[in-house]
């Protein structure tokens, strides 16, 4: 039986610009929702470390507003600040042994006291794929009032368009604020990333309503790692089944992580995940048009209203 045309969405931003948030929907719920997993099953996606650590208070009785003085030297010996909260023996948070024409990563100083991950993307425009994002809190007691952001595209080309864009603009513009954030290379150097291109910090995720719901997502994401949002978008929907346009901070650690739990924990709920478009990139697609995978993959590019077909078909 043929299928009747889908409706037409406009995509609506849910979170991201201030929005309260709707209850969380309790309707489905995964076994390893609540619970750190034993890595046992191949179906449950083992929480981050990060995650697995808080939840065991014995890791954290030594946190603090500054970390013990033997480990502060050892992350300024390694070549980090001393308050880095990050893994340092990972080589991928490491200085990359690169020489510096090859350096993807950029610092921004001089950014708002306020200012958010949501903010900081939102004026990065025709750049490239950003690969991470961080934001350092203003330090008072050192002296530091304002922030400053790590921002790492995949490709060498997309660091120095936003450079260039900044050092022709007199540095960093933010829409509505006045002043500029000043843009240098960090010396924390990191190598352009492989894999295919449409890897991106963005995930377009289809399923039933219940689960596809920005509440839910991300209470979900929030049992299983740490990240940061830029913006929620509802795409549309057909039946009792959503498309929601998640947007994270970065793609390292967050959206290939993201991407990783449900497709090993959700896709026997019919729960279907595809990277998007990162906004922050250049020759982006036309509106409503999910990116290209690799050749021979099974993530087939389609237009919001074929994929919208597709998800009532099914």
């Amino acid at each position: 039986m043929a299928s009747k045309p889908p409706q037409q969405f406009v995509p609506r931003t849910i979170y991201g610009s201030g929005q309260p948030r709707p209850a969380a929907s309790a309707s489905f719920r995964h076994p390893s929702f609540d619970t750190a997993s034993t890595g046992e099953s191949p179906r449950v996606f083992r929480p981050m470390e990060s995650k697995l650590s808080q939840r065991n208070p014995a890791s954290q009785q030594h946190r603090g507003p500054f970390p013990p003085q033997h480990e502060a030297w050892a992350r300024m010996i390694a070549g980090f600040s001393p308050n880095y909260c990050g893994n340092i023996s990972l080589s991928r948070n490491r200085s990359a042994d690169i020489p510096e024409h090859q350096n993807c990563s950029l610092f921004i100083l001089n950014l708002p006291a306020d200012i958010t991950t949501r903010e900081l993307l939102a004026n990065i425009r025709n750049a490239g794929r950003v690969y991470a994002t961080h934001i350092n809190a203003p330090e008072p007691d050192k002296g530091h009032g304002t922030c400053a952001a790590k921002v790492i595209f995949f490709e060498r080309p997309a660091a120095e368009h936003l450079f260039d864009q900044c050092r022709g603009a007199g540095g960093f513009a933010m829409a509505g604020r006045a002043e500029r954030g000043r843009v240098i290379w960090n010396r924390i150097r990191t190598a352009e990333q492989g894999g295919p291109r449409h890897q991106t910090r963005v995930l377009q995720i289809a399923g039933p309503a219940g689960v596809v719901n920005e509440p839910f997502l991300t209470a979900y994401f929030q049992s299983k790692l740490d990240f940061q949002v830029d913006e929620v978008l509802d795409v549309g929907g057909a039946a009792e089944r959503r498309v929601v346009e998640y947007r994270f901070g970065s793609f390292r650690c967050q959206a290939e992580a993201a991407r990783m739990a449900l497709a090993r924990e959700w896709s026997e709920h019919d729960v279907k995940v595809w990277f998007g478009p990162d906004p922050c990139d250049i020759d982006l697609p036309p509106v409503g048009q999910f990116s290209l995978p690799p050749p021979g993959s099974s993530e087939g590019s389609a237009t919001r209203t074929e994929r919208l077909a597709q998800i009532e078909e099914e």
